[in-house]
């Protein structure tokens, strides 16, 4: 992941969040774990919500890369 540049990991939250949070931070990614499934986490009750979960996640995590870049130019 290192050699790759990956910055966020995202995983499904059926896996171990301590292992996939482990993994992000050797690797300086941000961790992104969600649900694979409706009704696979609270609040996610339709496909759209599911969806809407994912990019959540996944637009939080780069906005956060984003700052973190800043702070360093």
């Amino acid at each position: 992941m290192g050699d790759e540049n990956v910055a966020v990991l995202f995983a499904a939250n059926y896996y171990s969040r301590t292992q996939v949070e482990r993994v992000a931070s050797r690797t300086n990614a941000r961790a992104v774990v969600v649900p694979e499934h409706v009704a696979g986490a609270e609040g996610v009750d339709t496909y759209f919500d599911l969806i809407d979960n994912w990019v959540s996640g996944l637009s939080q995590a780069f906005l956060a890369l984003d700052r973190r870049r800043e702070h360093r130019d």
